[in-house]
Formats: C-alpha cells, sequence, structure tokens
C-alpha cells in the first residue's frame, strides 16, 4: 500500500474503515503530501505485519489531527519522518505506539509542528537507535509542548528534555483537547463540535455529519450516515437514514441500524460479518447458496430464518411438491440417499436401537427395534392431559398408529369429524367414561386420557382398533369390564371406492342400505335388485360379493348404525371388548363374477326361492329378467306336460 494515495492535492476526506490491511507490510509515503485533507482516522487499521512507515503522513500542510490509536507497530522497523512538515498538526495519541523493534526514527516530528501534547508512553529506545538520532526526533516539537515517557533508559538518553509524567491528567484516555484553547479537559463545551477526541467551536469538517447530543455538544455521526440521534463506528452505524446508495436490510445478519450499499448483483456475509457484493449474477464459490427473494448469497441455508431449505443451490422455505425433505440437513431431494429411510416423504438416517425422534408435525417415528412399550411408558407417565384438539400420534414403519388423547379430544374429533387429517377411529365412551369415573373417584370435569392403536388404512375390514384407559392424575391404567354391558360408538374413517359408491347410490335410489346386514335387501328373498348385467342378484350373492367386501361392513360383534357420505365415517355400536379383526379372506368382487359354464351353475344360481313371491312372480319385468323366474315357469310347464303325456298315455307314475 506504499504511495497508494500521495500527491492526492484535492483529497478533502477519505473513509479507511473497511480497508483491510491485516497482510501489508509497507505503507511508506501512503499519505504523503496530500495538500488538502484535515483530518485522517486511521484507527480502523491493523498493522501487526507493518514493518515500514516512513513519510506515512508527511508534508500534510493543512492537517490537524489524525487518529493513529490503535496502530500496533511492535514489529515496526522504519518510522522515519512519519509525522515530517505537518505544520498544523496540534494533537495525536501515539500511546500504543511500541518502538522496541523500531531501528529508524529520526525526523518523526520533525518542522513546524504546533503539537501541544504528545503521549510517548511506550516509546523505547533499543540499542540499535543511535542516541543522536533519537535526539532529532524530539528536537522540533515545540518547548510549550508536553509529552511523556515512561521508560527510564530511554529518558536518560535525552538531553535537555523536559518530559512529563503519563499520569498526568492530560494524558488520560479519555481526555480531550480543545484546539481552540490549546488545552486538556474531561469535555467539549456546550455548542462545540467535538471529532476525534478534540474540541473546535466550528464545524471542523463540512463532508461529515453531526448530531447534537444531550449535553448539546456536537458529535459525528458514522460516515454513512445521512442523519443519525447517536454515535457509530464500524460494527454499529446507528443511523437514522442512510446516505445516498445505502440501505438498510432485513436480514438476520445485519445490523437493524447499519447502512450498506445497495449491490447491483447479489450480497453476502463473510465469516467476520463483513459485507461484500458479487461481481455478476453468480455466488461466490464459499457463499454459493442464493436466497432468490433478498438477492443474498450464503455459504449454509440454515443460517438464515426463513429460507432454510436447501434445494439445488436455491435456499427456500418449503420444499418443492414431488421431493423428499431431508429434515435433519434442511435439504429438499429428488431421492433419498442410498443408505437413508424413506417415510412419507421424508428422508431419515437409520435411526439407532431404542431411540425414537419427535418431528416438527407433533407426530413421533420409531423403528422396528425401539422397544416399544417402554416408550410408551414413559411418553404416558411424563404426559399431562392435551388440550383439547390436540393429541399425541406416534407411527411405526410397520403403518400401526397409536393415538395418545383424552376424551374431550374425541368428543371435539367427532364434531369436526371431516378435519381427522390423521384419517383415524374416533371412539365416543360417553356411558363408559361415566361408569369409570364413578367406580375410581374420579372428578366428573376431568378427561380421562386414553390410548388407542390400529392399522392404519381406509378399509373397514382391515381395522383393527384397540384401546385402554388411564386416570388423568398418576396415569394408572382402568379396568374396562365395568363397561362390559356398556355400548361404545366406533366411527371409522372409509373412503369408499368406485365401485362402492355406485353400489351405494344405486341402492340408497331403491331404498336400501348396504351396510346394514338386517336391511331387507340382504334378508327378503322378495326384494328385488338388478345386477349390473340385468339378472336379479341372489341373497347369498348379495351378502358374499356386496355387504362382505373390503369396506362396507361392521364387524360380527358390532352393530351397524349408520354410514355418512358427507363426513365418510361408517358408525357402529360395540361392545368394550370389541376386536375389530383383520380379515385376509380373498373375495371376488360382484362386477368380476364369472359367466355360467354348465347346466349344473344354472341351477345353481337360480332362485328357486321366488316362487314364494307369488304376487309378483307373473310381473313381466321379473319374468325376462330373473333365471330363477323362467326355470321355475320352465320346469313347472314340463311337469304338466309330463303328466298329461302319462295320463293319456295309461302310464302310471312310480310311488314310495
Amino acid at each position: 500500500m506504499s504511495y497508494l494515495f500521495e500527491h492526492c492535492e484535492a483529497l478533502t476526506s477519505i473513509d479507511l474503515y473497511y480497508f483491510d490491511t491485516s497482510s501489508v507490510t509497507n505503507m511508506n509515503y501512503m499519505f504523503s503530501h496530500c495538500d488538502k485533507i484535515k483530518f485522517i482516522d486511521a484507527s480502523s487499521f491493523n498493522t501487526t505485519n507493518v514493518e515500514k512507515m516512513q513519510d506515512l503522513f508527511s508534508y500534510n500542510e493543512k492537517m490537524i489531527t489524525v487518529d493513529v490509536s490503535s496502530f500496533d507497530t511492535s514489529n515496526t522497523k522504519n518510522m522515519r519522518a512519519l509525522f515530517y512538515c505537518c505544520p498544523s498538526l496540534k494533537y495525536v495519541n501515539l500511546q500504543n505506539f511500541d518502538t522496541s523493534s523500531t531501528t529508524t526514527i529520526s525526523h518523526i516530528f520533525g518542522h513546524g509542528l504546533s503539537l501541544n501534547f504528545l503521549n510517548l508512553k511506550n516509546f523505547i529506545i533499543s540499542n540499535d537507535i543511535d542516541v543522536s538520532t533519537f535526539e532529532e526526533t524530539f528536537v522540533y516539537i515545540p518547548n510549550s509542548a508536553k509529552y511523556c515517557l515512561e521508560d527510564e533508559s530511554t529518558k536518560t538518553k535525552l538531553i535537555g528534555q523536559t518530559v512529563s509524567d503519563c499520569n498526568d491528567t492530560c494524558f488520560q484516555e479519555n481526555m480531550k483537547f480543545d484546539m481552540e484553547e490549546n488545552t486538556c479537559k474531561e469535555s467539549c463545551n456546550e455548542e462545540q463540535y467535538e471529532l476525534n477526541k478534540e474540541c473546535y467551536n466550528q464545524n471542523p469538517d463540512n463532508n461529515k455529519i453531526f448530531y447534537k447530543d444531550n449535553d448539546n455538544i456536537y458529535k459525528v455521526c458514522h460516515y454513512l450516515c445521512q442523519s443519525c440521534s447517536k454515535s457509530g463506528n464500524k460494527t454499529n452505524h446507528n443511523c437514522d437514514i442512510c446516505k445516498n446508495d445505502y440501505i438498510f436490510l432485513n436480514d438476520s445478519e445485519s445490523i437493524p441500524q447499519n447502512c450498506y450499499k445497495q449491490c447491483d448483483y447479489y450480497y453476502y456475509f463473510d465469516e467476520n460479518n463483513n459485507y461484500f457484493c458479487s461481481q455478476s449474477y453468480i455466488c461466490p464459490i464459499n457463499y454459493n447458496k442464493l436466497i432468490e427473494p433478498k438477492k443474498k448469497c450464503i455459504d449454509d441455508c440454515k443460517r438464515d430464518n426463513e429460507y432454510i431449505f436447501d434445494y439445488n443451490n436455491h435456499c427456500i422455505s418449503v420444499c418443492p411438491e414431488n421431493t423428499k425433505i431431508y429434515n435433519e440437513e434442511k435439504k429438499c431431494l429428488d431421492t433419498c440417499y442410498s443408505n437413508q429411510i424413506e417415510y412419507k416423504g421424508m428422508c431419515y438416517n437409520n435411526l439407532p436401537n431404542d431411540t425414537y425422534e419427535l418431528f416438527q408435525n407433533g407426530n413421533i417415528f420409531v423403528n422396528n427395534n425401539t422397544n416399544f412399550n417402554d416408550l410408551l411408558n414413559n411418553i404416558l407417565l411424563s404426559l399431562y392431559i392435551p388440550e383439547i384438539g390436540k393429541s399425541l400420534l406416534i407411527e411405526r414403519p410397520d403403518e400401526t398408529i397409536y393415538q395418545i388423547t383424552n376424551t374431550k379430544n374425541e368428543l371435539e374429533l367427532l364434531k369436526n369429524k371431516s378435519n381427522n387429517i390423521n384419517n383415524i377411529s374416533i371412539i365416543e365412551l360417553a356411558q363408559c367414561e361415566m361408569i369409570l369415573k364413578k367406580q375410581y373417584n374420579i372428578n366428573e370435569n376431568d378427561s380421562l386420557i386414553f390410548i388407542k392403536n390400529e392399522y392404519k388404512t381406509n378399509k373397514a375390514s382391515d381395522k383393527k382398533v384397540n384401546f385402554e384407559v388411564y386416570e388423568p392424575y398418576n396415569k394408572t391404567k382402568l379396568n374396562l369390564s365395568f363397561c362390559d354391558d356398556t355400548p361404545i360408538n366406533l366411527y371409522i374413517p372409509i373412503e369408499l371406492s368406485q365401485e362402492n359408491k355406485q353400489i351405494y347410490e344405486k341402492m340408497k335410489e331403491a331404498g336400501y342400505d348396504m351396510f346394514d346386514i338386517n336391511d331387507p335387501f340382504y334378508q327378503d328373498v322378495c326384494t328385488p335388485f338388478d345386477s349390473a348385467n340385468g339378472t336379479d342378484i341372489l341373497l347369498s350373492d348379495r351378502v358374499d360379493y356386496i355387504y362382505n367386501n373390503d369396506d362396507t361392513q361392521c364387524q360380527p360383534n358390532c352393530q351397524f348404525s349408520q354410514y355418512s357420505m358427507e363426513s365418510q365415517y361408517l358408525s357402529c355400536s360395540c361392545s368394550v371388548s370389541q376386536d375389530i379383526s383383520n380379515n385376509n379372506e380373498k373375495r371376488d368382487k360382484f362386477s368380476a363374477k364369472k359367466l355360467y359354464e354348465s347346466f349344473y351353475d344354472v341351477l345353481k344360481y337360480s332362485n328357486y326361492d321366488i316362487i314364494k313371491c307369488a304376487n309378483i312372480i307373473g310381473d313381466i319385468k321379473t319374468i325376462t329378467t330373473n333365471i330363477g323366474s323362467i326355470m321355475t315357469i320352465s320346469y313347472f310347464l314340463c311337469y304338466l306336460i309330463s303328466l298329461g303325456f302319462f295320463i293319456f298315455s295309461g302310464i302310471t307314475p312310480l310311488k314310495n
């Protein structure tokens, strides 16, 4: 960075806040001959590795003050003419300057200085510095000026110089210097301007924005502010309004009152929270995740509060449809990794034995190796009564679902069956609950807790619903045998297949209920109903192929109540000990009945009992559409013909 701003005669101000000088070794003549500049704030410089500072600020005739309070000069070897020929320089704080490694220091304050106070607390004359050269360093300081040194060996090497005590008030860190009165003070006066710990009666720098503090002292705003109400620094700008081309960011990494340059493309923060703009519509390699709505590049989507999912290096708030969610890494995947488990649109790593995971939706997914009874007991013992309308669901890979809830929740589900997004059965225990509360002296206003489990399916014939009931205080299991004579209502969610919907609607139009085994449709031979091919359906076929299909019947130990197409729930009245067993029997659908293959099949499927319905046997439709009717009439006619033949031929039929 040597000679960087040398001979910039028109330069009146400069902002150095974001200069990264951590690797710089040479600063020779960096600000030399900047004739119009009055103030240089280099307090943000990192000079740890700088070895050369010769003529760094030399020949700046109008420079009144320079802030080098943070300089680390422990490795600096050459400071020759550092402030040479700066006749307007009245104040500079060098208390942190360490000259233990410095070998060239002559004329550091050479010619025409106006200095009044100079803190040289850590100045040390090393054995490599010529004493006369060191004396030349101080010879140009005005006799009226005060400066202090602490190193005793350095003091003894000075001849004819007045050295002040560094404990003097003027050399304290928080002291201000009045540039008008040439005195030090603890605070500037009212209506004065404070800049770099100096006090002025007039605005010393028209390029800076000032505000008036509570003590009526004008103090400088951060250079990025158009206005402010308190002082700022590199970390906190404290702006009220940003200057042109700078904006406030609504970003988790930004500081609320900091101003940031408006980027042409994208912006990003590095690991030190420094702000940068990208050079194109491509994010830099170390910050290659793009948050499109914010025009921001980031190294990891999880660091954003809103757009947390990574999908093809784009940070999004919700994974696209048909992708899989890898929640652990907050990624959206087209397919799960080869070593992962895919379960309901989620990608999981193998779960260790005896563990479970609670996910965002409040459900628990467990692996097959988990000691499930222990898990259930642990959850139950730590369970508070769930809020009304909420329950805890536990799902296993075999599609078995457990629900921990309470009786009030069930009533709420019952009222809002159409909102049962988990598609599980509902048990109404109203009468049984009253019996149990009375038996166990439980307050009638308290809700019982119960655990129910079932195989998650839409088919009633595949349902297996069991439940246990616990009192709400110590979670003691209650004996359900007290409710053996008390019916409960079980509501099973069933979404009818398209075939069953058609049958249901056709039977409903005819006035029959396909769910009720006691309906005349299944019991009365004289109740007609046409099949798809126009023939009447035998009672046995109606039971076998319509009632006993995949999703229409209550189990034998439950009585059908009703089915609602609106809520799609089948209501059954059961005993407490009911167990809807899994029925794996394979049945042929009615629509898949085979054509008759032989005369024996015709006899087998003929509705002989139709003769009992004498009042409709002559009905033209019945005669033409029912094989049983045709066969019965045919047999009767044959019998009459045969009988007539025997009579007229004189042959007598055999008798027993």
